[in-house]
């Protein structure tokens, strides 16, 4: 079999007039540094551009994965045979590969002892004998400019500036969603005894300096540990933008709330004073029928008032009263204990009946206020304020607070629409 060799003359403008020559046994490596068997010191190359490989069926062009890619002709290639004659583009420069036949050399033509190069197909016409390596090393330089290989586009630049963009436009939505923040952390300012409990509205916030209200928080979500918990602490109510504070000794102590959209706020709580526990019935120095005659009467009163424990009514609060006092009252006489349990007992009842009103009415309170219904919000407010109208109670000041804060808000709300009709 015929001994064949590979030769390659570089015709671009760059490394112009360079040939190599390769035994056409094995693979021939084709990069931008020195260990590959085709050097071509080119920026436009890579460090493994492409690879020749030859087998009995012939010689084939395999790309690499170069970066600016490897083309036969004008044609952009992964893997293609190879003809004496091709043209290859390897980046910036181009390469003409020619197969030369040993034996053909030394019967060659032309008396110059070098080896004969088989015509290429484009040349065959054209040529009268078979061109040798001399003549083929003798041909003119092509007239026609060689146009260099277009470059890859980098993207990364501009996909760094749209994600910039995209994280300022993301920035300036949030801003605008929450609003302009003050420069200080909010902070409401509450006094009270200690054995007191304070609602505290967090909805709305005065601002000292501007003498007006802005929105507070529409919800809390957390409340945190107070500097001094042995001063006051606070709770969370049904109402989402309301707790209740609880002092229990003179001091101040600063309690941080979280929520939107200010993010947080500090409870300021100045507790001053002791406040007396609430009046009781003085059962002392009673006899055994007054104590009895006063429990049976408080009983009629309750059970007139309510006949129903589980059905909460305005009358409700007032009954549990009554009959918790009737129950104090009865219980020490021994054939009163059935009285005094059954007492206890529905007292319990109607308090039960009135929480799960007072859940479900704020619930739906809260549901109406999102909507703008200010109007029958206002309504359950104002049957919650009749289902607990002791001032005693904790639930009768929460409620009162919130129906002031939701009559203000809806008079606002009001104001504005009237403004822009």
């Amino acid at each position: 079999m015929p001994k064949l060799r590979l030769c390659f003359t570089v015709v671009s403008e760059a490394l112009r007039g360079e040939r190599f020559s390769f035994d056409g046994d094995k693979p021939i490596t084709i990069g931008r540094t020195s260990d590959n068997m085709l050097p071509l010191d080119h920026r436009s190359v890579s460090r493994r551009h492409a690879r020749i490989e030859v087998d009995d069926s012939g010689c084939v062009l395999v790309d690499l994965g170069s970066h600016n890619g490897t083309r036969v002709g004008d044609r952009l290639i992964s893997k293609h045979p190879l003809n004496s004659g091709d043209r290859i583009g390897l980046g910036e420069i181009l390469v003409d590969f020619t197969i030369v036949d040993d034996e053909a050399a030394t019967e060659g033509v032309g008396g110059a002892g070098l080896p004969v190069v088989a015509a290429p197909p484009a040349q065959a016409g054209a040529l009268a004998r078979p061109m040798s390596v001399q003549d083929l090393f003798t041909l003119p330089e092509p007239t026609a400019p060689v146009e260099p290989a277009k470059a890859r586009r980098n993207l990364w630049p501009a996909i760094y500036a749209m994600g910039l963009v995209l994280v300022i436009v993301l920035g300036v939505a949030a801003f605008l969603a929450v609003g302009e923040r003050s420069p200080r952390t909010p902070r409401w300012d509450e006094m009270l005894s200690a054995n007191e409990s304070k609602p505290v509205d967090l909805s709305r916030l005065f601002v000292p300096e501007e003498g007006r209200w802005t929105r507070g928080l529409s919800r809390v979500e957390r409340i945190g540990t107070p500097t001094d918990p042995q001063v006051a602490v606070a709770k969370g109510t049904l109402f989402r933008s309301m707790v209740t504070v609880v002092g229990k000794s003179p001091g101040i102590t600063d309690i941080t709330v979280y929520g939107p959209p200010l993010g947080q706020g500090v409870i300021r709580v100045v507790v001053r004073g002791v406040k007396p526990p609430p009046a009781g019935a003085d059962t002392t120095g009673m006899t055994v029928d007054e104590r009895r005659e006063q429990g049976h009467k408080l009983l009629h009163e309750a059970y007139t008032l309510v006949p129903d424990p589980r059905v909460p009514s305005v009358h409700s609060w007032w009954a549990a009263k009554k009959l918790d006092l009737a129950a104090r009252l009865l219980e020490p006489l021994p054939r009163e204990l059935a009285n005094a349990t059954r007492a206890s007992q529905n007292a319990h009842a109607m308090r039960q009946a009135l929480d799960a009103r007072f859940e479900k009415l704020a619930h739906e309170i809260d549901i109406l206020r999102e909507r703008g219904d200010y109007t029958k919000a206002l309504t359950y407010a104002l049957e919650l304020k009749n289902l607990f109208p002791d001032p005693e109670s904790e639930q009768h000041h929460i409620i009162n607070r919130f129906y002031e804060g939701l009559d203000e808000e809806a008079t606002r709300m009001e104001r504005q629409a009237q403004e822009k009709r």
